[in-house]
């Protein structure tokens, strides 16, 4: 899991024995250390000098952000955020010949849903809408990019984004022996149930 360094590590380097040890004891392993960038995070992806170089570059997925929006604006904000992001990640690749090498990242804040039955949402979500942007006609968007036809390349855009492929995740989730609906399967389950047990009890 990712921590938020203002967050999780007020007193910096003093409270990293603290944080570690409470992961161990629930599990999990610390990945990334996030600083608070959320607004730039979305520039950073998509500025093709920053995807074209050398070394691993950073792709994250935000449901919310430390800012005064709300969770309310996800389904009008994030995905065309998300798609845009993954857009430029296949556009830079038909254009090197290379795909870049990104280390993908959800960064999330769960107020009001299951955490963990949000982070499967999220993480469908990202599917599909990397499928999307996988959809998006290259030769002719960049052949309406270099006539200056907005409108046409906009359009180009747009078939690509409002496409239905979520059949598409899940029969890919099948070919792997995965459950093809994460979510009712996690449900289903009763993982969440005990643990809420387990924690009313404790």
């Amino acid at each position: 899991m990712a921590v938020q360094v203002l967050w999780d590590l007020p007193n910096g380097k003093a409270d990293v024995p603290a944080v570690m040890k409470c992961a161990v004891e629930n599990g999990v392993r610390i990945g990334a250390i996030n600083p608070n960038v959320y607004r730039e995070t979305y520039c950073y992806v998509c500025r093709r000098h920053h995807l074209s170089g050398d070394g691993p570059r950073a792709a994250s997925i935000s449901t919310t952000a430390a800012t005064p929006m709300t969770t309310s604006l996800w389904a009008a904000w994030i995905p065309t955020r998300c798609f845009a992001s993954s857009h430029e990640i296949f556009d830079i690749t038909w254009e090197t010949g290379q795909a870049p090498d990104i280390a993908y990242m959800v960064d999330q804040s769960h107020n009001l849903k299951n955490k963990i039955e949000e982070t499967i949402q999220t993480s469908n979500n990202a599917q599909v809408l990397f499928a999307k942007a996988a959809l998006v006609d290259r030769e002719r968007l960049a052949a309406c990019q270099k006539k200056g036809e907005i409108l046409d390349a906009e359009e180009t855009l747009r078939e690509a984004f409002f496409a239905d492929v979520r059949p598409r995740p899940r029969e890919w989730r099948r070919s792997k022996g995965l459950p093809e609906d994460p979510i009712a399967t996690f449900c289903e389950s009763g993982v969440c149930h005990e643990r809420q047990k387990r924690e009313r009890n404790a």
